[in-house]
């Protein structure tokens, strides 16, 4: 049981370090996430902050902005390391709000919100009954966004006349 909690706590944390750096990435998100496990199947990790700069530094998906993908786990990491985060799989909300202190951010960024949504898949992937909070703000995506102003699907604000009910 130990190591099962090990194991949870270990991949709760490298997962959330990933989601914190996976924006703007050189490639599909699928792929980036495949290298991401594979690597650390192959690499277990000894020195959790000094092995996930190293998958940083390897990642060519995290290639752009690498620099400030590398100051965002030297300033985060040390703080999550030290951490028992599958103690907040419970109430996600903590997590949030403890990921947004840690990031020294208001909580709505897409990376913040995304490394809670990620937590949940890694406890429902352990089999841990992990419930998705209702208060986190889903993050407003620029292509989404894009995609949807220009297909007519939102009016645009200065449209607001031809807005039908």
């Amino acid at each position: 049981m130990r190591e099962l909690k090990l194991d949870v706590e270990i991949t709760l944390k490298l997962t959330i370090l990933n989601a914190l750096v996976s924006y703007q990435l050189t490639g599909k998100g699928e792929d980036h996430w495949n290298y991401f496990a594979n690597y650390f199947i192959g690499n277990k990790p000894v020195d959790l902050c000094r092995d996930f700069i190293n998958y940083v530094m390897n990642s060519r998906y995290l290639a752009r902005y690498r620099d400030s993908r590398v100051r965002r786990i030297q300033n985060t990491c040390p703080q999550i390391a030290r951490l028992s985060i599958s103690n907040y799989l419970g109430d996600l909300v903590s997590l949030w709000r403890l990921l947004s202190k840690v990031t020294n951010t208001r909580g709505d960024e897409k990376t913040i919100v995304f490394a809670v949504k990620m937590a949940y898949y890694v406890g429902r992937a352990c089999g841990l009954d992990v419930s998705a909070p209702m208060e986190i703000p889903i993050p407003v995506d620029y292509r989404v966004t894009v995609i949807t102003i220009c297909s007519g699907l939102m009016p645009v604000m200065g449209d607001l006349n031809n807005v039908t009910s």
